[in-house]
């Protein structure tokens, strides 16, 4: 519990930060690149708190995502990050960094803040969803509180990947 460069102090019960603060967590404990993240999410307090992971796709040819590339965190923990670089990009999918949501057991532990999402291509059919959200959870049955979304980057490259490309998946 509580580690990584966006986890909320020891004896506390904010939730962890990345691009997003954590829910009670300072606004200054974010970290990371929103245009190249490579960094893990932070985990917070609570059971099991898990930063989400990092994930880096460099496609020379066709990424197409009909399904979901995540990298959540788990409970009170921040979302990790996703990178890529892609020639084209098609598909339905989603791209999904979020947040943790909040944890009870007998004292509340706060959401953990959202992650950040770099997707640059030349092209693109992709139809999907791109977030970063913050974990969200309502305490009294009629309002809904949320941690800090992270980034989201999406940019169209002008040039076709000429150099250094590659057909392969890092998962840090």
């Amino acid at each position: 519990p509580n580690s990584g460069p966006g986890a909320p102090s020891a004896g506390t019960r904010a939730g962890a930060s990345y691009g997003g603060f954590g829910l009670w967590n300072t606004a200054t404990s974010t970290y990371g690149s929103s245009t190249a993240p490579i960094d893990m999410g932070s985990g917070g307090g609570g059971y099991s708190p898990n930063g989400g992971g990092a994930v880096r796709l460099n496609v020379a040819d066709t990424l197409l995502n009909d399904g979901t590339i995540s990298a959540d965190g788990s409970n009170t923990s921040s979302g990790g990050s996703i990178y890529v670089t892609a020639n084209k990009l098609s598909g339905s999918g989603k791209y999904r960094a979020n947040g943790g949501g909040f944890y009870w057991p007998n004292v509340v532990f706060g959401m953990g803040g959202g992650g950040r999402v770099a997707v640059y291509f030349a092209t693109s059919t992709f139809s999907g969803e791109t977030i970063a959200k913050g974990g969200c959870n309502s305490f009294d049955s009629w309002t809904t509180t949320c941690a800090g979304s992270g980034t989201v980057v999406v940019k169209q490259l002008k040039t076709k990947c000429q150099t250094n490309c590659f057909s392969n998946v890092l998962f840090l």
